[in-house]
């Protein structure tokens, strides 16, 4: 060997592969059960929307079978790109409870996105290594924790479905072409930005392989696979809201972030600091090497987050959502390169062990606290007759601060699967979810809504009162909650029940004048 050839890499010799393909099993099942230990040791993973999405599954699976549920909610399933937890949950609480089928599907959903970006670096590069196990340290992150877990379920599919195409495509093209046409529209259903992102891998995968001659070709196999695809949204969209909102520029650099903050700030900004630096220093100095899509996708992702808006077709945070995907990329496109010596593997192990392992640490600790404040709450909700009515108050208003580790905004949901209770608050927006509140109900949710509820009972607000007065006798019960001690002012309009600080139940007092305009 002379003083100017490279030691060739442990992940280039034939008779390393087997070694090295034991090794990445052997890594991956540690860090899964590591990751596994925050999900199975609560009994409601303290995801902000998650609750809600319970709700939803257990109404679901009901199927009208229960009065109370029947007169409250209808089923009305259609065309909706946001399907993956309401078709798979629903199916499993069969012979699971609420609880284990939302978790056994959390798990699946971040299974799918680790395994996903595994599957797309063993596709692009030819062999399976240990590198892409990089992708645990962005396996928690903000998006799972305000709880898009249909959209996660997407993207993890979305990577599958890429790897499928990169490893047939150019060895079996016509039936990549026709398989990715089912798996695109599977993606659809599963969500539709998921779908967004699996155009982009694809697009990239065929730029980075575009010539003349093979030109018209690629672009018509391309166009081919997402005809099934186009076809579902264009007899979606037509029901859903067409409102576009878009966030200004210096906000969305404030997402950006969202990758790695979880609960400790100056901690999470040095990881973000350093898995940023390590992928630039690494590639500019050779010890990483990167492929030919790599540049593609980063272009149209970079470009794709600029102009993408906030609300769309109905539903929120669109924008905020593509960073994950944009920082999952470089896993994906890049591998170490010539400089990358046996050194170089350990001590990047090394520190990636480190920083999942104290990210881990982190992230269990609040989730333990979040155990004990769910079980409490949990408690009281169990206190409400069946088929209670039951009304939600919160301050969403504009001045106040939503932001919390512990999220509490959607766990009065969770009277729905304990109690078979009415909360006017559950994910039910046409053309979203398949499911909808009953013409009887279908008006609560605008004539008293959280922030209005609170701002009667705590800010002793007059024309808060005067509005949720005629309202009152609709309902059984109120909770309030928030992130920190509540004090509801007293009134014969309500009994206390049950509760913590953070989270009371009262009851409705249905006495002749106990809830008039002026009593409240």
């Amino acid at each position: 060997m002379t003083a100017n050839t490279a030691p060739p890499r442990i992940d280039s010799l034939p008779a390393a592969q087997p070694r090295v393909i034991g090794l990445s099993f052997g890594i991956f099942a540690v860090l899964a059960m590591i990751a596994l230990v925050p999900i199975m040791t609560v009994i409601v993973p303290p995801l902000g929307d998650f609750p809600n999405h319970l709700a939803r599954m257990y109404i679901l699976h009901d199927g009208g079978q229960s009065r109370y549920l029947a007169e409250y909610y209808r089923i009305e399933w259609s065309i909706l790109p946001n399907l993956a937890m309401d078709v798979i949950v629903p199916s499993l609480l069969s012979v699971l409870s609420i609880w284990t089928a939302g978790k056994l599907f959390l798990v699946l959903t971040l299974g799918l996105d680790i395994t996903g970006v595994i599957a797309l670096h063993r596709a692009m590069f030819g062999r399976l290594t240990p590198w892409p196990l990089l992708g645990f340290l962005l396996l928690y992150n903000q998006v799972v924790l305000v709880g898009f877990v249909n959209f996660l379920f997407g993207v993890g599919l979305a990577f599958w479905v890429a790897a499928f195409w990169a490893g047939l495509r150019r060895h079996r093209p016509f039936i990549a072409v026709a398989v990715t046409m089912l798996l695109a529209s599977l993606v659809f259903f599963a969500h539709i930005e998921a779908l967004l992102f699996l155009g982009i891998l694809l697009l990239g995968i065929e730029l980075a392989g575009l010539t003349r001659a093979n030109a018209i070709s690629r672009a018509l196999a391309l166009g081919l696979v997402f005809v099934p695809a186009a076809v579902l949204f264009l007899n979606w969209h037509t029901v859903t809201h067409h409102n576009l909102g878009f966030r200004a520029p210096w906000q969305k650099l404030v997402y950006l972030f969202w990758i790695f903050d979880n609960y400790h700030k100056p901690f999470d900004l040095a990881c973000a600091l350093i898995y940023i630096g390590f992928f630039i220093i690494g590639l500019a100095t050779g010890f990483l090497r990167a492929i030919p899509p790599l540049k593609y996708w980063f272009g149209i992702a970079i470009v794709a987050f600029i102009a993408s808006p906030d609300t769309a077709f109905g539903g929120a945070s669109a924008d905020i959502r593509l960073p994950l995907f944009i920082a999952m990329l470089p896993i994906v496109g890049t591998a170490p390169g010539a400089r990358a010596g046996m050194r170089f593997l350990v001590a990047t192990g090394t520190i990636a062990a480190l920083m999942f392992g104290v990210r881990m640490m982190l992230l269990e600790q609040v989730w333990q606290k979040a155990r004990v404040l769910y079980d409490a709450d949990m408690a009281t909700l169990s206190m409400l007759p069946q088929g209670a009515k039951l009304a939600g108050s919160f301050d969403w208003s504009p001045t106040a601060d939503i932001r919390a580790d512990i999220p509490q905004f959607h766990v009065p949901m969770l009277a729905v699967p304990l109690r078979e209770a009415f909360v006017p608050t559950v994910f039910a927006y046409q053309g979203l979810q398949p499911l909808a509140i009953t013409q009887a109900y279908a008006d609560l949710p605008a004539m008293a809504p959280t922030e209005i509820i609170w701002a009667a009972f705590v800010k002793n607000d007059a024309t808060a009162k005067a509005r949720i007065a005629p309202v009152l006798s609709r309902y059984d019960y109120i909770v309030f909650y928030d992130k920190k001690p509540i004090v509801v002012r007293p009134t014969s309009c309500l009994i206390f029940v049950k509760g913590v600080p953070s989270f009371q139940l009262y009851k409705i007092n249905r006495a002749e004048g106990a809830c008039a305009v002026n009593r409240l």
